[in-house]
């Protein structure tokens, strides 16, 4: 039963978004990710903001 908890599988996306993994931040180049905020709007953030790049924000 432990081994079967180290293998590692495919991990689900609560939110997929058929634009994920095409969409570039034009200020630093990262790649954008999308978020929904509790059954509010959903939206897209710079990567870059999280590793701290300079000009990344949110869209």
């Amino acid at each position: 039963m432990l081994a079967a908890h180290n293998r590692a599988g495919e991990r689900k996306r609560k939110h997929p978004h058929y634009l994920k993994g095409t969409l570039y931040c034009g200020h630093c180049g990262s790649k954008l990710s999308y978020t929904l905020e509790k059954g509010k709007y959903g939206y897209f953030y710079c990567l870059g903001k999280k590793t701290r790049r300079k000009n990344a924000r949110s869209l």
